[in-house]
């Protein structure tokens, strides 16, 4: 398994698992010390979790993400943060995915997009 995606709160990990695992996609949550039993990861300090699964259904988790994230977007107020984001601000969202939640990635995108700006996936 992979890691898809790293939370540092428990409770966000399980989020992200049970909504893969109500669209098929089989996953497993670990903590950065190995753990996959969810009592013991929950009292550890500095602990990070993984949303771990399996890499064939990488391109499957990341479309489920990306729609449930273009219905969110839909509704944010006209005053959500990334609006007030330079251009250059908005490609590092895009550039660091990793680091960033897939609602802000994809509104990213869109932002740079309605301004006129090209976006090239590599």
């Amino acid at each position: 398994m992979i890691t898809f995606k790293i939370f540092y709160d428990f409770f966000l990990a399980l989020e992200l698992s049970n909504v893969l695992k109500e669209n098929d996609i089989k996953n497993i949550i670990e903590s950065s010390n190995g753990c996959t039993e969810p009592l013991t990861m929950l009292y550890k300090a500095d602990n990070r979790f993984e949303v771990k699964l399996f890499k064939e259904d990488l391109n499957r988790a990341d479309h489920l993400l990306q729609k449930l994230s273009l219905k969110v977007i839909e509704n944010l107020p006209s005053d959500y943060y990334l609006h007030q984001f330079t251009d250059e601000e908005l490609y590092e969202v895009i550039v660091k995915k990793h680091e960033w939640n897939q609602l802000d990635y994809t509104f990213a995108k869109i932002i740079l997009k309605n301004r006129g700006k090209e976006i090239y996936e590599e």
